[in-house]
């Protein structure tokens, strides 16, 4: 009996040890597990398989539960969507900052008024006058043709005896909701 003991504790861990601790870190912690059993365990090729197959499947199956919830409470398309209003908002900003530079070089608003007089459109891409601004070096190259690309509405409203004139825009992110550009 003497024997036997000893015989045990300089071979290592018995098997049933080894066995229990392969099935615990296969329950605890999965790819630890696994590896213990493929390198450590002297079982027959197909008990491996049939152990490690679906336990595999279950531990897929649980990390694209989350990966999906994840994704879910981050909501990719409205983040989108309020970038588009952010690019939109910038780009506003840059059509005022334009205009008001136009303004100071030639003395007369870019649409031909001057500042006291009162200017509204709906679709301020349509307008003929937008393409002064970006042969006159106010806007990038292709300004516009970006915002026709992309189906954005800029609306532009100066009050009569004003100087003060916003570009309003619908919002990507809140439908139904227009966003405007502080006033210059």
């Amino acid at each position: 009996m003497e024997q036997e003991i000893s015989k045990e504790v300089n071979q290592g861990l018995s098997e049933n040890t080894k066995t229990l601790i392969v099935i615990l870190l296969l329950i605890f912690a999965y790819p630890v597990g696994i590896i213990l059993m493929l390198v450590w365990m002297k079982w027959p090729w197909w008990i491996k398989l049939l152990v490690a197959l679906p336990t595999t499947l279950v531990f897929l199956a649980i990390l694209g539960i989350m990966s999906v919830a994840m994704l879910a409470s981050i909501n990719p398309s409205g983040q989108i969507a309020k970038a588009k209003d952010t690019m939109y908002r910038n780009e506003s900003a840059q059509i005022l900052s334009a205009a008001t530079v136009y303004y100071a070089k030639n003395g007369t608003m870019p649409w031909g008024g001057t500042v006291e007089e009162k200017y509204v459109t709906n679709d301020l891409a349509a307008e003929a006058w937008t393409a002064k601004l970006e042969s006159d070096g106010e806007l990038k190259p292709g300004f516009w043709d970006k915002m026709k690309a992309d189906n954005t509405i800029f609306r532009l409203n100066k009050p009569a005896g004003s100087q003060d004139f916003t570009i309003c825009f619908g919002s990507k992110a809140t439908p139904n909701q227009e966003i405007c550009t502080p006033q210059l």
